[in-house]
């Protein structure tokens, strides 16, 4: 690792890190997903003025949903 961590860039070596940890531990990297997706939500409202409100805490998965399809407008 840390010959890697040498070479590569912090996005690059994040990517390594999260392969060796599916590798690794399986069931903890299921286990934290399932915790990550269900602590998401997403909440957006009108106000009586007409201004709208988003609030809300989105997984990596969701997050990029959300963000490709806002891209995509």
């Amino acid at each position: 690792m840390v010959p890697a961590a040498r070479e590569l860039n912090a996005g690059k070596f994040g990517y390594v890190t999260r392969c060796l940890r599916h590798t690794v531990d399986p069931d903890g990297a299921l286990r934290q997903a399932v915790e990550e997706r269900d602590g998401s939500y997403l909440h957006l409202s009108e106000s009586w003025k007409g201004c709208w409100h988003l609030d809300g805490r989105l997984d990596a998965e969701l997050g990029g949903i959300l963000n490709i399809a806002l891209d995509a407008t």
